[in-house]
């Protein structure tokens, strides 16, 4: 079972890497246009270095899925079907369908978050009925206290 913190930390690192190889291929294309290499050249030097990006981003993304797919098992939330292509995409690192899209994400949110807020108000009520009982029986004993103290 992931924690958040392990999550925010694998999230923050393949962010930290990311931003570094696209900062480097940034200056490898500046370097190219510097160099009037021609755009054929420049194309394929992105096509090059998206072999790099890819990876991570698709870490990020599957890292992402995992995250909330936990959430929403350890709810006993519905998460959405495999086959919806809306909600669903195939990794393209390793071709498998195993990616949450943006609406999928969304749809999971919307449903832990549903579940959270009925166990809260489930909560919210008990705690309705049972304050004003529990400051009723403190207000009796400290009236009963002071009668007894005279």
């Amino acid at each position: 079972m992931m924690t958040k913190i392990t999550y925010k930390w694998q999230l923050r690192r393949l962010q930290e890497e990311l931003n570094r190889l696209t900062k480097r291929r940034d200056q490898a294309i500046q370097k190219a246009k510097r160099q009037k290499k021609s755009g054929i050249d420049i194309g394929d030097l992105l096509q090059e270095w998206d072999c790099d990006l890819v990876p991570v981003e698709e870490e990020i993304e599957a890292w992402k899925t995992k995250y909330w797919c936990e959430i929403a098992h350890k709810l006993v939330v519905p998460t959405p079907d495999r086959s919806d292509n809306n909600c669903w995409r195939a990794n393209r690192a390793t071709g498998c369908k195993n990616i949450l899209t943006t609406k999928g994400v969304q749809e999971v949110r919307n449903n832990i978050r549903s579940e959270k807020k009925e166990k809260r108000e489930g909560v919210l009520a008990w705690v309705g009925v049972l304050g004003p009982l529990v400051v009723g029986v403190l207000g009796a004993l400290t009236g009963l206290v002071a009668v007894l103290q005279r």
